[in-house]
Formats: structure tokens, sequence, C-alpha cells
């Protein structure tokens, strides 16, 4: 995606394959030009992607729309926690890698005892606005902040 943006002449930063703020930012200005997000060829929109698996995985309530937001954030940041990785919360190789390997983790036939890959993500806090969407991120967990 990266490389299309780039010929494309959107500067998306470095090729590397990592979701980083000047890509999004390229990103947004092709979706402004165009009208629709830039399909990266096959292999489709990474982040569409890690929206859908974080949505099977019950992460992610909010709609898989391309675009990393607050909750899409949240989701990415408690799914690292939930599996010990370090947490960032951006759309990368190895997100993807991890959403895979869940994803296809087998699922525990009635009566057995649940996968301990993926923990349910926590219960919304009463106190927090329904509206948002936004769920508690795990105790102890401080995510790096959005650049």
């Amino acid at each position: 995606m990266q490389q299309r943006l780039a010929a494309l002449g959107y500067a998306p930063g470095p090729i590397d394959g990592v979701m980083s703020a000047q890509t999004e930012q390229a990103m947004r200005r092709y979706r402004r030009a165009t009208g629709q997000p830039i399909a990266p060829g096959p292999a489709g929109d990474p982040i569409v992607a890690a929206q859908t698996a974080l949505q099977r995985l019950g992460f992610l309530a909010a709609p898989a729309d391309g675009v990393i937001g607050p909750q899409t954030r949240d989701a990415i940041i408690r799914f690292e926690a939930a599996q010990g990785a370090p947490v960032d919360p951006r759309v990368s190789d190895q997100l993807l890698a991890a959403l895979a390997r869940v994803a296809a983790a087998p699922v525990a036939g009635p009566g057995a005892p649940p996968s301990a890959a993926v923990p349910p993500p926590a219960e919304p806090s009463p106190a927090e606005p329904a509206f948002t969407g936004r769920q508690p991120l795990p105790p102890g967990v401080n995510p790096p902040p959005i650049r």
C-alpha cells in the first residue's frame, strides 16, 4: 500500500510495511481526493483486515471502516495486552500476523474448556458513556502517545 501511495504521489513515508502516522495521513489525503480508500491490491486494506479480525475476536464493536480511530486503537491495545505483546497501537505486519495466528487457533468444542489464546475483552464501565463504543484498557497498560 505504501508503494502504491508513493507511486501516486501521496508521500507515505518509508516503504517499510509499518502503518505510521505519515502513511495514515497519505491514506486520508488519497481518500479525500478520490472519495475511496486506497486498495493496496489483492491483499486488501490492512486496517480493514485488522478491524475485521478484532471484531471477530470480540475486541472491536465499531465498523471496519479502514480508519484507525480511538475505538480501533483501543481494540489493538487490548488485543496486544491480552497476547502479552508490546503495546503498539498501529496496524503493523506483527499485529496482522498475531491476529491471523489467534484467528486460526482451534475453537473449543461444547464442554471443552475455553481457549486461553485470547481472554474476553473487558466489559465497558457503567460510568463510561455508551455512545462512544470505547472500552476500558486493561489495568497497567500505558499505551504510547498518538503521534
